[in-house]
């Protein structure tokens, strides 16, 4: 069985409101985010619900019913693409939103965990921030309903009697996904109870090893590394190379990370390429409140003040 619905979102800077059409694998819980718009009217969701089918594929035989409320974007013209496909639509009653209750409990989980927990300021940041929502929701996010499961896990379910567990951040730490890693991950691991590894002394790392990341990260900033996968580049643990960074560079390697893509929004601003959120968002800053103090914070103003050529004493403002 197939539910839909809509949710909208306030933007901060355009004063939008914006309408996100969403439709979730009731079985799985699996949630296709289908489209965002200002202006949902009858064609472009008939346009989106063709997509979901294409997508679907011989996927789309194994449900039957979609349930769906009474809005007026969902016209007969909607209900037909989906008879067309076998998949009878159910309409609940007036003013009865709890008859669609796994979508209302959808909506209510992405506005606790992400859209009341940031600002919103425009459509093409509302749908960088739901991409990534959806990619946690369905592989990492664990449901009670399913013991604890995503709808479709895309790595190992974390086993809490290994030794140890990592932590990786998403939308810029507003949510945390843990993992079993073999590895030590540095700064993001808790030893399990009773083990003695935390106190052990990680193993020196080469030179040659910190070269490395430092070569990668400065060849391609914007791909989204985590400690892991640079602890894979270098051939070491993630905690020798936290350590040897550390010593090395004075700083640990995603905090250079971090600097370095600020060095190249700071360089792309200065240039006029692009407005503050499309420079933001291509150098992986997902939250422009933390972007803009993290870039005062090392350049000494604001990008807006960056990008108008203003000078710098205008942050102390």
């Amino acid at each position: 069985m197939l539910a839909t619905d809509f949710f909208y979102v306030d933007c901060a800077v355009t004063l939008q409101c914006l309408y996100c059409l969403f439709v979730m694998e009731v079985g799985s819980r699996y949630v296709h985010i289908l489209g965002i718009t200002a202006n949902p009217d009858g064609p472009w969701t008939v346009q989106q619900i063709r997509n979901l089918l294409m997508d679907l594929g011989d996927r789309a035989a194994g449900f039957r019913f979609l349930v769906r409320d009474r809005a007026g974007q969902f016209t007969s013209a909607f209900d037909a693409v989906l008879a067309g496909a076998g998949i009878e639509v159910v309409k609940i009653p007036p003013r009865s939103p709890r008859a669609n209750a796994y979508t209302e409990r959808f909506v209510l989980t992405a506005r606790t965990e992400v859209t009341d927990q940031m600002l919103i300021f425009g459509e093409r940041h509302l749908q960088t921030i739901l991409a990534q929502y959806e990619s946690h929701y369905n592989g990492r996010r664990p449901h009670r309903n399913r013991q604890l499961r995503p709808p479709r896990p895309d790595h190992p379910v974390a086993d809490l009697s290994r030794k140890r567990i990592e932590r990786r951040p998403v939308l810029g730490g507003l949510i945390n996904e843990y993992e079993r890693t073999d590895r030590s991950p540095g700064q993001d691991w808790w030893p399990s109870s009773g083990t003695s590894q935390a106190t052990d002394t990680p193993q020196r790392a080469p030179q040659t090893a910190i070269d490395r990341v430092v070569e990668e990260i400065q060849r391609a900033p914007d791909r989204g590394y985590t400690l892991a996968d640079l602890a894979r580049l270098a051939g070491i643990s993630a905690r020798s190379l936290q350590y040897g960074f550390q010593e090395r560079h004075g700083i640990t390697p995603m905090r250079y990370l971090r600097q370095i893509r600020l060095d190249r929004a700071h360089d792309d601003l200065a240039q006029a390429h692009g407005s503050v959120a499309d420079v933001a968002y291509h150098w992986g800053f997902t939250n422009l409140g933390r972007f803009a103090r993290a870039y005062r914070d090392r350049f000494g103003e604001f990008p807006a003040a960056t990008l108008d050529g203003t000078p710098a004493a205008s942050a102390s403002h």
